[in-house]
């Protein structure tokens, strides 16, 4: 769970300046910015204790409106860079033992006061700095250990918007790629590989990116590059490259999704994810993520546990194990909803149960999510009260990816969001109740319809739970209904192979879909106009209780997945309905769906 905010500085920091933070070891980070009057600020933090302050550079050292970048290439050191006032480069460098020294790297009008200044250590023993010169250039400065810093420019004049942004990436030691927003608003590429020359071309044409916003590049894995920018339009767009293959490009976030003028940067935290941050144009601050997770391993550790006030018998734990883990596969249990809602990407097969754990809590101790009551537990109580229990026993959670505590009798149902842990009851064990706080876990949140910001309004869709359209089932109680495709799409779980995509930004084709869920099947199992997804689902396995075989055309926005209805007013949209933008720019025409076959015929048609 996140902390509370707090600050670093109290007011000074300018607005239009820029900051920058590093970790050079696990158990330290730490933080530089550009205050008001152009001195730099220093906040350093170790593991055990608090923050610490101090100024870098005094006042009239940096451009308030400038850059400021920072880098570690060995873990005791740190080397920080930024443009000053007088568009010089300045570097600030320091060693464990040592106190901070600084010294000019480029002299005055080297540097846009206004532009980019971004650095890179693609090995121990070197740094390379990349700034936009005030006549729109792109210099470069590189030292190597033992040697003096060099320096020469990598782009001319007019190559680079002196109110732009430039970055860096190094994917593997011998390479880097330097990616920069142009004059014109295209996207500038060069790269270097060790014992060639540096390399330029254009990698997005004029008008791509906005002239006075950002660029960011990521490198998950050694052979692969994403680069994230601002369009003038304030869409996000994005650029991926994969060894052996050319860049593609597309559209990450619609028009007016962010602002021209701001910022945008992304992570890698892990090699099968990568997550962007913008900000909006409304100064919100957005976050795209992405998840490959082709076979992902998941299982989830089941705490059955009891209030210490509880004298019921203990159930047979036949119903769990069906329910949980991979003895009741095939029978509509949880094991096989996240096979079948993630295309056969999630396996929770080795999920385990554990307990019964006798709380040291009363029943009336607890007081769900409820204010706080001192001596009573709330919801997270409960979770943390399980795990001590277990961890006591010797379980070891850490080999799951998540936790579902089961209460004995009636207790409480919910899920953490992005938390991988869920609650429930002897009343929720049921599949369409656990997919939506266990789907909660791994971060989806309630699914609405369009026009509305109420949740639980998409009946054909597991994350409006227990709004939707339920079967009954003869163990389970209910289960149902499937998952629709954006929500999918957002945990990384929809099989984009399978995905219809147009290369073109107008087109008028008919095409065939197989139900969202069936990857046994051939056809594309979703298709992509615009910003929304398209699919079909029939009355079998988790939509048995859908009322009739149908289409449904979702958008995703700030988690949240929309349907959207249908001509006639209907949020499904059977044989003969259509679905209508409200720019009448895009359309999908339901031909026909033949329910034995399990196919559906549609017409799609985008305009400019």
């Amino acid at each position: 769970m996140w902390s509370q905010q707090f600050q670093l500085s109290q007011g000074n920091a300018s607005t239009t300046g820029c900051i920058t933070a590093v970790s050079r070891i696990p158990n330290s980070m730490e933080v530089f910015w550009i205050e008001q009057n152009g001195s730099v600020q220093g906040a350093f933090w170790y593991e055990g204790g608090n923050w610490g302050r101090y100024e870098l550079a005094p006042a009239g050292s940096a451009s308030a409106t400038g850059s400021i970048t920072a880098v570690s290439r060995i873990p005791d050191s740190m080397e920080v860079f930024w443009v000053g006032q007088n568009g010089s480069v300045q570097d600030a460098y320091w060693y464990e033992g040592g106190s901070w020294q600084r010294f000019e790297l480029a002299p005055a009008g080297s540097a846009s006061a206004t532009g980019s200044i971004t650095a890179v250590s693609r090995i121990p023993d070197s740094m390379e700095v990349f700034w936009v010169g005030q006549n729109g250039s792109v210099q470069d400065a590189y030292w190597y250990e033992g040697g003096s810093w060099q320096r020469f420019e990598l782009a001319p004049a007019g190559s680079a918007s002196a109110t732009g942004s430039i970055t860096v990436v190094s994917r593997i030691p011998d390479s880097m790629e330097v990616f920069w927003v142009g004059q014109n608003g295209s996207v500038q590429d060069a790269y270097w590989y060790e014992g060639g020359s540096w390399q330029r071309f254009e990698l997005a044409p004029a008008g791509s990116a906005s002239a006075t916003g950002s660029i960011t590049a990521v490198s998950r894995i050694p052979d692969s590059m994403e680069v994230f920018w601002v369009g003038q339009n304030g869409s996000v767009q994005d650029a991926y490259w994969y060894e052996g293959g050319s860049w593609q490009r597309f559209e990450l976030a619609p028009a007016g999704s962010a602002s021209a003028t701001g910022s945008i940067t992304a992570v890698s935290r892990i090699p099968n994810s990568m997550e962007v941050w913008w900000i909006g144009k409304s100064g919100s601050v957005q976050d795209a993520y992405w998840y490959d997770l082709v076979n992902v391993i998941s299982p989830w550790a089941i705490l059955l546990v009891k209030f210490k006030d509880d004298v019921s018998p203990l159930p047979n734990l036949a119903l769990y194990k069906d329910l949980f883990t991979s003895v009741g596969s095939g029978k509509l249990n949880m094991t096989d909803f996240f096979r079948d809602v993630s295309h056969g990407q999630v396996d929770t097969s080795a999920t385990k149960l554990f307990g019964w754990y006798t709380l040291d809590q009363n029943r009336g101790d607890y007081i769900g999510n409820s204010a706080p009551v001192s001596g009573k537990i709330d919801r997270g109580g409960l979770l943390d009260a399980a795990k001590t229990k277990a961890k006591t026993a010797g379980v070891t959670l850490n080999n799951f990816a998540g936790v579902v505590v089961s209460v004995l009798g009636v207790a409480d149902l919910c899920g953490f969001l992005g938390g991988m842990a869920a609650i429930c009851d002897s009343n929720s064990l049921q599949p369409s109740l656990l997919g939506q706080e266990m789907g909660h876990g791994y971060g989806l949140d309630h699914s609405r319809i369009q026009g509305s910001e109420d949740d639980y309004k998409d009946r054909w869709d597991i994350m409006s739970t227990a709004n939707a359209y339920e079967s009954s089932n003869d163990e389970f109680t209910n289960v149902g209904p499937g998952m629709n495709a954006w929500n999918m799409r957002s945990r990384g779980w929809l099989n984009e192979s399978r995905v219809w995509k147009s290369p073109n930004s107008t087109f008028n084709v008919t095409m065939n879909l197989s139900p969202l869920h069936r990857i046994d099947l051939s056809n594309f199992l979703a298709a992509e106009i615009g910003e929304y997804l398209v699919e079909l689902r029939v009355k079998e396995l988790w939509d048995a209780a859908i009322p009739r075989a149908c289409i449904l055309v979702h958008r995703f926005k700030n988690n949240h997945s929309y349907l959207m209805p249908a001509a006639s007013g209907s949020h499904d949209i059977p044989a003969g309905d259509r679905f209508v933008s409200s720019d009448s720019k895009i359309e999908v025409d339901v031909i026909s769906i033949d329910k034995l076959s399990k196919n559906a015929t549609i017409r799609l048609i985008k305009k400019l």
